[in-house]
């Protein structure tokens, strides 16, 4: 079944929720002298940017941005401690 072969399994798709948390944490963080690693300070404006850049892309809305993003910061999370 073609379908089936290109669903990522959980392994690959906690890897990608792990990259996806990893690179939210580093958007919204902060060097160790307190400079931000971007101009961005809030997730909304990361969602915001990113439906206004690639919006026409599937899985690129407001709801789902938000979803995933919770799923990535929960997951990362849940590895690291």
């Amino acid at each position: 079944d073609a379908e089936r072969a290109n669903t990522p399994g959980p392994r690959s798709e906690s890897t990608y929720l792990n990259i996806v948390g990893g690179l939210l944490t580093l958007l919204l963080g902060k060097s160790p002298s307190g400079m931000p690693y971007s101009s961005f300070l809030t997730q909304e404006a990361i969602i915001s940017a990113m439906v206004a850049h690639h919006g026409n892309a599937m899985g690129i809305t407001e709801r789902t941005l938000q979803a995933k993003f919770a799923l990535a910061r929960r997951n990362l999370q849940s590895t690291t401690s």
